[in-house]
């Protein structure tokens, strides 16, 4: 508990310091980043999850500082709210997947209600169609559940709506396209990652007909599709510290830490239909193959959840990809992009990130308690 306390010290002190020099923001954000990679993020405390309608727990704000979530409007997140449920495509999905997002987890139900990731979930499918012909994000997709629901387990309400936004519009914008560019980019990244990585385990899995596929569930939920609960919130502090690309480089390192069962398996695609739990040590080496990675995937890798790319013959096997895939991948060629492999500074270079505002009020937790959709 001391450790825990010195832990949350520090961060208090990084965020403090960021609110009041202005001026010192970048290193600050980079002091950030190197304490969630060499220390990790707390734990809640239940005092926090009790609390976390009213004020945002240390790790939702660690995210949206990371995640440069400058500001959250409460008055906007009520009026989208008070036009009811979401286009009847998207609500239907929304309803059936609610009751789908992290059953077995009795700590998320304990803190996140339905009906509160009903809402975000629903106002967020009106922002989208309020964008029609200005965005690309296809509305409401099959796996927003899981990353909404982790949002609302660590911030208030309308602050999880705000930095859901953040996440899909400007971090994750192909992976929810209509047909889900990113995601399958991003599938195939994992191949070739793993080809490189770890040659023996992926001709194995080649052999016994590995469809890249079976990893986009994975892919576009970064990695919370997998249990536990709680490791899931400790990749996505790596995650968001150095970038959403990094969920790939995290389910090579997932898989290669299987690859003993994987390669005793008579049918191991199987094991890919529900993954074993993530083990503590995915971070560790997710960390070691950024560090080694080949510039032209690394490149790649970087850009592909945020624009589409073409994947030159260099870095796959056309075998791996379905010959309808093929046919549709976009044309534009990611050219000259070189970000950083250094992982104790800025690895993905987005704008300067700022502290947003703290939680929603407890009179607008009650208006929002109000609101059915």
């Amino acid at each position: 508990k001391r450790q825990e306390k010195e832990l949350r010290r520090k961060y208090e002190e990084i965020l403090r310091h960021a609110n009041e020099h202005p001026d010192h923001r970048v290193q600050q954000l980079a002091k950030l980043r190197r304490l969630v990679l060499l220390e990790g993020v707390p734990n809640q405390t239940p005092e926090e999850c009790e609390r976390v309608e009213q004020k945002c727990t240390l790790r939702g704000r660690i995210w949206k500082v990371l995640l440069g979530v400058r500001s959250v409007s409460a008055d906007r997140y009520i009026n989208v709210l008070k036009r009811g449920p979401a286009p009847r495509e998207d609500s239907k999905q929304i309803g059936l997947d609610i009751d789908r997002t992290f059953q077995k987890d009795q700590a998320y139900h304990n803190v996140v209600p339905a009906e509160k990731l009903s809402r975000v979930l629903n106002a967020f499918a009106h922002t989208v169609a309020e964008e029609k012909g200005k965005t690309k994000i296809a509305g409401y997709v099959q796996g927003m559940n899981l990353l909404c629901g982790c949002l609302l387990y660590v911030l208030p309400e309308v602050d999880a709506f705000h930095t859901f936004c953040c996440l899909i519009h400007h971090h994750l914008p192909q992976y929810f396209v209509s047909n889900l560019t990113g995601g399958h980019t991003g599938t195939h990244l994992f191949t070739a990652c793993l080809r490189f990585f770890d040659n023996e385990l992926y001709s194995y899995l080649k052999e016994k007909q590995f469809q890249p596929g079976l990893l986009l569930q994975p892919t576009i939920s970064l990695c919370t599709a997998t249990p536990p609960f709680e490791q899931a919130l400790h990749l996505w502090d790596y995650f968001f510290a150095f970038g959403v690309h990094l969920g790939v480089l995290a389910s090579v390192a997932h898989v290669v830490l299987l690859r003993d069962a994987l390669l005793t398996h008579p049918s191991p695609c199987t094991i890919f239909r529900a993954l074993p739990k993530l083990d503590s040590g995915i971070i560790g080496l997710t960390n070691q193959y950024a560090s080694s990675l080949t510039d032209e995937l690394w490149s790649l890798l970087c850009v592909h959840t945020r624009q589409p790319v073409e994947l030159p013959l260099s870095v796959y096997d056309p075998e791996d990809f379905p010959q309808e895939y093929q046919v549709t991948l976009p044309s534009i060629v990611v050219q000259q992009v070189q970000p950083s492999k250094d992982y104790l500074g800025l690895v993905h270079k987005h704008p300067q990130k700022k502290k947003a505002p703290g939680g929603a009020t407890e009179s607008v937790a009650s208006t929002l308690s109000s609101v059915i959709v």
